[in-house]
Order: structure tokens, then C-alpha cells, then sequence
């Protein structure tokens, strides 16, 4: 599994997340895309938010449910 963690310093409404990876492991030219719009909002998430609903907010960390991973619960499996 692969996964990159990408910080926004402002807020952004409407905007696009356009993401691009070359899949070397299936050929040269092999490449995949996606895009999303999206809304970045400045507001601190409620307790139960900051941890993609699947765990619980405890002493500035999220403790995730099970099968459930990652620094915001935001991996199943």
C-alpha cells in the first residue's frame, strides 16, 4: 500500500486535487490519474471528526477502532 500525506496552508473553495502517478511496476508508460473537487475549510474538526469517524480522539492522538489504521484512522484493513 502506498500512501502520500498532503498539508494545505489555506483554505480553498471550489478548488481541484489532481493526483498523477507513474505505475513503473506495470510498464514505461503506465500512468495513473485522478481528480477530485473539493472544499478546504479553516475550522477545527469536532472530536469525533478528527479521526475519519473511525476512532476516538484521546490526549492529542487518534486510537483507532479495529481494522481500522494510520495517523487518523483513515486505512481499513
Amino acid at each position: 500500500m502506498q500512501h502520500a500525506t498532503v498539508r494545505l496552508t489555506r483554505p480553498c473553495t471550489p478548488c481541484i486535487v489532481l493526483l498523477e502517478r507513474q505505475a513503473l511496476e506495470w510498464g514505461q508508460a503506465y500512468e495513473f490519474r485522478s481528480c477530485a473537487d473539493v472544499n478546504i475549510v479553516q475550522e477545527v474538526p469536532k472530536d469525533d471528526e478528527r479521526c475519519s469517524k473511525h476512532g476516538d480522539y484521546e490526549n492529542g492522538k487518534c486510537k483507532c477502532r479495529h481494522s481500522y489504521s494510520g495517523e487518523l484512522c483513515q486505512y481499513k484493513g
